[in-house]
C-alpha cells in the first residue's frame, strides 16, 4: 500500500486558492442568473440537444438509411429558486415572465458565458410552509434561434432583358407591316435609303470618344458598312426587305452594349459609356423633314419613315434599360436621373400617335420593370448631399473629415471639378456622398 503524501492535500489547497485569485477558477467565472431581468439562484441545470435524424427502414432490407436534418433546438432545464421577504412578488414576476410566450427573453445562465435568447416551454413551482421565504422553480427554456428562411432576389438585368426581347419582337412585327417602300416611286425610295444611311452614320457618331473592345468594334464596323452599302444599291437595296433590314439594325444596336450577346461581342465594355452611346439614338429622326400627308403615296412614305425611327428608338432605349439595371451608379441620385431619362424616352414612344398596340404594351411593361429595378434594386446606394465649408481646406483633409478615408480625395475633386486640390473653397456649395 502506497504511503500517503501529507503535502499533497496542502498543495491542492494552494492550487485552488491560486486558481481562484487568478480568475481561472470556475467560481470566479460564475454569473448571477436572471430571466428577463428577474434574478434567481440556481440549484442545478440540464442541457438537452442532439440531432434531427430520420431513419429510413425498408421492407426486406437489413441496412437502414439515416438522413441527417441538422441539430435539434437546445433546451435548458434549470432547477432554480427565488427567496427573500418579498418572495411572493418575486415568484409572481417570474411566473408572469414565463407565461409571456409571445416574446423571447434574455436568460443569463450561470453556467454559460453568453446570454441566451430563449422561450419557456414549461415550468413548475414548488413551495412548502417549512421554507416560507423560498419559491422553487423547474423551468425548461428553449433557444429562440433565428428565422433564416430562404430568400430570393430579383435579377433586374435578366428581367429587363426579357422585356427588351419582347419589345424587339413587337417592333419587328410592327415595322415589317408598316415599312412598305417597294411600291413607292423611285425618288421616294431614295428617302428610305438616306434614312438607313443616317442610321449607319449615327452608329459611328455614337461611339465618338468612347473606348471599346477592338475586335468587337471591328466586326460591328464591318456590319455597319455592309448595311450602308446594301441600302445604297440601285437595285436589290435592303430597304426592299423589311425583315432583313430589321435584323441588321437590331444586331448592330445589340452589339453596342452586348445586350443578349456573349461578352466578347460587346463593343462598349463600360456600362455608363454604353448608356451614353445608346442615348445618342433617343432623338433619331426628330429632325427629319415633315412629310405632308396629301396623297396616299405620301402617307405610305410617312408611315415607313415613322416605322424606321420608332424601330431604332425602341431598340436603343430597351437595350439601355438592360444596361442601366446592371450599372454600378455612384449615388442614388445618379441612378434616379438615369431612370428619369429612360422613362421620358419610353413615354414619348408610348404616347406616339398610331403606335402599334403590341409595341405599346411591351414598351409599357419595360417602363414598369425599369422603375422596379433602377434604382430600387440597389436601395443601399449612397445619397448625394450638399455641403458648404466654413473655410477653404485641402481635398485630402476634407476626404478624411467626411469619410475618414484619404483615398477618396480624388472622388471629391472629380465630383466638384476642383481646380486646385490644395484649395477646396469655403462658402461654395459642394456635392459629396453621405457614405
Amino acid at each position: 500500500m502506497a504511503t500517503p503524501n501529507p503535502l499533497a492535500a496542502v498543495q491542492n489547497a494552494i492550487n485552488d486558492v491560486n486558481g481562484f485569485l487568478s480568475g481561472s477558477d470556475w467560481r470566479r467565472q460564475w454569473r448571477a442568473g436572471s430571466y428577463k431581468g428577474i434574478p434567481f439562484f440556481i440549484e442545478s441545470h440540464e442541457l438537452s440537444g442532439g440531432n434531427r435524424n430520420v431513419v429510413h427502414e425498408f421492407p426486406q432490407k437489413n441496412t437502414p438509411y439515416t438522413q441527417p436534418l441538422g441539430r435539434k433546438a437546445r433546451a435548458y432545464t434549470l432547477e432554480l429558486y427565488v427567496l427573500g421577504d418579498d418572495v411572493w412578488s418575486q415568484r409572481d414576476a417570474m411566473i408572469a415572465a414565463c407565461e409571456d410566450g409571445f416574446e423571447s427573453g434574455d436568460l443569463v445562465h450561470p453556467y454559460f458565458k453568453e446570454t441566451k435568447k430563449v422561450f419557456v416551454d414549461d415550468f413548475r413551482v414548488f413551495e412548502d410552509k417549512g421554507n416560507g421565504r423560498v419559491a422553487k422553480f423547474t423551468i425548461t427554456f428553449r433557444e429562440e434561434g433565428s428565422p433564416d428562411f430562404p430568400s430570393s432576389t430579383k435579377d433586374g438585368p435578366f428581367a429587363l432583358l426579357q422585356k427588351a426581347i419582347a419589345v424587339k419582337n413587337a417592333v419587328s412585327a410592327a415595322f415589317q407591316t408598316a415599312y412598305q417602300v417597294t411600291q413607292l416611286p423611285g425618288d421616294l425610295i431614295d428617302f428610305a435609303k438616306a434614312q438607313v444611311g443616317s442610321f449607319t452614320a449615327s452608329v459611328t457618331a455614337s461611339l465618338q470618344g468612347i473606348q471599346g473592345n477592338a475586335t468587337a468594334l471591328a466586326n460591328m464596323t464591318t456590319a455597319n458598312a455592309a448595311l450602308s452599302a446594301s441600302a445604297s444599291l440601285a437595285t436589290g437595296s435592303i430597304v426592299g426587305n423589311p425583315s432583313s433590314l430589321f435584323t441588321q439594325v437590331s444586331s448592330i444596336l445589340d452589339q453596342i452594349g452586348g445586350v443578349g450577346l456573349p461578352s466578347s461581342d460587346r463593343v462598349v465594355e463600360d456600362d455608363k459609356d454604353a448608356l451614353l452611346a445608346y442615348s445618342r439614338f433617343y432623338e433619331f429622326g426628330d429632325d427629319d423633314a415633315v412629310i405632308p400627308e396629301t396623297t396616299l403615296t405620301r402617307i405610305q412614305q410617312k408611315e415607313a419613315m415613322d416605322a424606321f425611327n420608332v424601330m431604332v428608338k425602341s431598340i436603343a432605349v430597351s437595350n439601355a434599360c438592360v444596361i442601366a439595371a446592371d450599372t454600378d451608379f455612384s449615388s442614388f441620385q445618379e441612378a434616379k436621373a438615369e431612370q428619369d431619362r429612360l422613362t421620358l424616352i419610353l413615354d414619348s414612344l408610348i404616347e406616339r400617335d398610331g403606335i402599334d398596340d403590341e409595341l405599346y404594351n411591351q414598351l409599357n411593361n419595360t417602363r414598369g420593370e425599369l422603375v422596379l429595378n433602377v434604382p430600387e434594386s440597389s436601395p443601399d446606394l449612397p445619397r448625394l448631399l450638399e455641403v458648404t465649408l466654413p473655410e477653404s481646406m485641402t481635398a485630402l483633409t476634407l476626404a478624411y473629415a467626411l469619410y475618414a478615408d484619404i483615398e477618396r480625395e480624388q472622388e471629391i475633386i472629380d465630383r466638384n471639378v476642383v481646380e486646385n486640390p490644395n484649395i477646396v473653397p469655403g462658402g461654395v456649395v459642394l456635392e459629396v456622398l453621405n457614405q
